[in-house]
């Protein structure tokens, strides 16, 4: 297996696990510094894909959280099993942002 893949996998695994790098690395016998080096060039490569981010405003939330009103959500689930839930708020913030540049 690739050296990067498994490096990959397990700084997921310390993700999904919520446990300390240090602690991570030491109960696998990893280097700390070859972690962190790995988990910079993962984040790199995850942030030169073009994707932009957006950020709601104070009042964006508060204008959610005052709607009583059920919202119409767009989920998507991932094979490990995280699901990401959008509200019908956020998609009309994306979109109007999308549509301002």
């Amino acid at each position: 297996m690739n050296k990067d893949l498994i490096w990959a996998e397990h700084v997921r695994r310390c993700l999904e696990l919520g446990v300390s790098k240090k602690a991570y690395c030491e109960e696998h016998n990893l280097s700390y510094q070859l972690f962190f080096h790995h988990q910079r060039k993962l984040t790199e490569i995850k942030s030169s894909v073009g994707f932009k981010e957006i950020v709601l405003e104070n009042e964006d939330m508060q204008h959610h959280q005052s709607d009583d009103s059920p919202e119409s959500v767009l989920q998507v689930q991932f094979a490990n099993g995280c699901t990401l839930i959008f509200s019908e708020h956020l998609l009309d913030r994306v979109f109007q942002l999308c549509q301002s540049q």
